[in-house]
């Protein structure tokens, strides 16, 4: 249906005709536009210089460059949208590509920039490396030399078929290839020879003498037990640590070999002194006292002449006085006395002198009993006689010898 404000297709052929160039013109005001309810299909070109509104589709090509950014709207352009490689450098805003944005194995060493790469291969360090982490594929082509190879590294088997040949048309015989007529005498050196590879069974028995023998490599696990005899200790190599305690008995000993300085402080104890063993020489003046003799050890025989004086001897003193004794007079002194019931005699001992010049005298001992009958006493006196026709005095001590 048609009215002057929404014309039809129909309405506006029949009404405003055709250009020149067949096409429908419509030169509608501000009012006037085309409304469709239909479809509308056009086989040539549609000018268009004010709104269409489409409510159905549109079949046809557009002109180029028809749809203007303005047209576009936010996020209509898609993945779909896009053709295939579209999307060149300048397409794309500064800093608009992160992580999410490139794919994995996505920046090769190629695309990195020289102080980039430069950066990176200092950061990616020996210990930042996991065991087993370098693969052949992470390696550049032409990266491994001599000094990346670790000894005994190239092995027979990582040469390619063609290498191999070469090497071995060149005369270098393959693994196992040198036996020992090939090699001349002196030809394995120390150089040639890998650590650890001279075993036990290499060695000729006997071949190891001292010139052999780093210092210090012999330790006691290598000697078997038993095998250190006097041949191999060298002089004053047996210290006092070396000796276990209790280790040197009597055999080992040379005798005669301890002397002083061997012995130690209170070392030879009563056990150790053979009987009669010690002699006079071996006892040093003035040593022996009280406590080294043995009860009734000094008998008579032991005692030199004169040496015992009365102060050596136990005694008794009855008497330490002086008396006056008239001319050819007598006097008495009375010492021991006991009860007949308890006999005994007394050996006394007498220290007598006068002071009177031109005096002597003498004196004598003598022994009696008598008292009551009934409780009889033993006497033993001293007396003194003046032998001189003048008073004299005399002075004297009376001493019983104890017997023990």
């Amino acid at each position: 249906m048609a009215n002057e404000d929404n014309p039809t297709l129909e309405s506006v052929i029949f009404k405003y005709g055709l250009d020149g160039d067949d096409y429908p013109v419509l030169t509608a005001g501000a009012k006037k536009q085309l409304d469709l309810s239909g479809s509308l299909k056009v086989s040539g070109d549609l000018n268009l210089e004010g709104d269409l509104t489409v409510y159905g589709s549109i079949t046809g090509t557009l002109g180029p460059n028809t749809i203007k950014e303005e047209q576009i709207c936010n996020d209509a352009v898609s993945n779909r949208t896009i053709q295939d490689e579209a999307v060149d450098t300048a397409k794309i805003k500064p800093g608009s590509v992160g992580a999410s944005q490139l794919a994995n194995n996505a920046v090769t060493q190629e695309k990195l920039a020289g102080d980039v790469q430069s950066a990176l291969e200092a950061l990616v360090t020996e210990e930042k490396l996991a065991n087993n982490a370098v693969t052949a594929a992470k390696i550049k082509p032409g990266s491994v030399g001599a000094s990346e190879l670790a000894t005994g590294a190239v092995t027979k088997d990582k040469l390619a078929g063609d290498v191999r040949s070469t090497i071995e048309q060149a005369g270098i015989l393959p693994d196992g290839g040198v036996s020992e007529p090939k090699l001349a005498d002196y030809a394995v050196s120390s150089r040639t020879i890998q650590n650890n590879a001279v075993t036990a069974a290499k060695i000729q028995d006997g071949s190891v003498g001292t010139r052999e023998l780093v210092n210090n490599a012999v330790t006691s696990a290598k000697i078997a037990d038993g095998n250190v005899g006097t041949a191999e200790l060298a002089n004053n190599a047996v210290t006092n640590a070396k000796i276990a305690d209790n280790a040197v008995t009597s055999v080992k000993i040379i005798d005669g070999n301890v002397g002083t300085a061997e012995l130690a402080n209170n070392a030879v104890t009563n056990a150790k002194i053979a009987n009669n063993a010690i002699n006079a020489a071996k006892i040093q003046d003035g040593s022996i006292g009280t406590a080294e003799l043995a009860n009734s050890a000094v008998t008579n025989q032991k005692l030199a002449n004169l040496t015992v004086s009365i102060r050596k001897l136990k005694t008794r003193e009855y008497w330490n006085s002086t008396t006056s004794i008239t001319a050819n007079g007598t006097r008495g002194f009375n010492a021991l006395a006991v009860p007949l019931s308890s006999p005994r005699g007394a050996i006394l001992l007498v220290d007598a002198y006068t002071t009177t010049y031109g005096g002597r005298f003498e004196w004598s001992e003598q022994s009696s009993t008598g008292g009551p009958t009934d409780n009889p006493w033993i006497n033993q006196a001293v007396y003194f006689k003046n032998l001189s026709s003048k008073t004299i005095e005399v002075k004297f001590k009376i001493y019983e010898l104890l017997p023990e």
